[in-house]
């Protein structure tokens, strides 16, 4: 059984840049001790000077490796932290047909933004169910609810993390613990840069900022919302997904991402 002198902790994967950062910091200005990981060990600096005097924890980690989120939980446990909050925010992307991709790279896609986020989850929900009381939030994408030719897997990845989260929230609604997913459109992040997009976000559109996103979601967090959709368009966007059906669906994306 955990001890009384834990303290209210909040931990966010994916916190050195985009959604996670922007999310990081509205949880450390609502109270609660920080646990940010990410890749970029000086950008996770950079986030910890702008948050004191905040308690702040970093841990670098490269979730494609093996064993980083069992040393992530042994930081967790190591240090006394009782988590409240996990944000599984880390996540990456990629364009082009799947036959000319590289494998190496579509993997480490499964890993980031499926293995990690299920095994992290696991591990850190039986303290929250004991407790009774935390919050889940898994960041996935309104591509989660279309076919993505051209980025096949990253849209098969965040369909998963659509479909696990409200399963889960389902089997914890009795338990006091609140799951939530967000599903954010075209956000400016690094995000873009990763997968090849920067020609795409920087023509315009309905593009929204980062922290605008982290201020849905956390309100939508700490209301208990299961499905969290931030924008009117990407609201709109998701209903008509819904609307013409999956085939339909694919052609449109099809069409979308090969201008990309």
């Amino acid at each position: 059984m955990e001890s009384d002198d834990r303290i209210g902790a909040a931990l966010v994967t994916g916190a050195s840049s985009g959604i996670g950062r922007a999310i990081a910091v509205r949880l450390a200005a609502s109270g609660y001790e920080l646990i940010a990981t990410g890749r970029n060990e000086s950008a996770l600096e950079e986030l910890r000077r702008e948050l004191r005097p905040r308690r702040v924890h970093l841990f670098r980690a490269d979730l494609t490796g093996s064993g980083a989120v069992e040393r992530l939980h042994e930081l967790v446990l190591q240090e006394r932290l009782s988590v409240e909050v996990l944000v599984n925010s880390a996540g990456f992307g990629d364009i082009g047909r799947f036959c000319d991709s590289d494998p190496a790279k579509q993997m480490d896609m499964i890993r980031v933004n499926i293995s990690s986020l299920v095994e992290l989850t696991h591990r850190l929900l039986g303290p929250m169910r004991a407790r009774r009381r935390g919050y889940v939030v898994n960041v996935a994408s309104t591509a989660g609810f279309a076919p993505g030719p051209f980025m096949a897997v990253y849209y098969a990845t965040k369909a998963f993390v659509v479909s696990f989260s409200l399963a889960l929230a389902e089997e914890l609604y009795s338990e006091g613990v609140s799951v939530s997913v967000v599903c954010p459109g075209a956000t400016r992040t690094g995000f873009d840069r990763a997968a090849g997009l920067e020609r795409e976000r920087e023509s315009g559109g309905r593009v929204m900022e980062a922290d605008r996103v982290a201020a849905v979601t956390v309100a939508g967090m700490f209301a208990r919302k299961r499905l969290i959709v931030p924008g009117l368009f990407n609201k709109i966007s998701v209903t008509a997904t819904r609307l013409i059906g999956r085939g339909a669906a694919a052609r449109y994306v099809l069409r979308f991402n090969s201008r990309k």
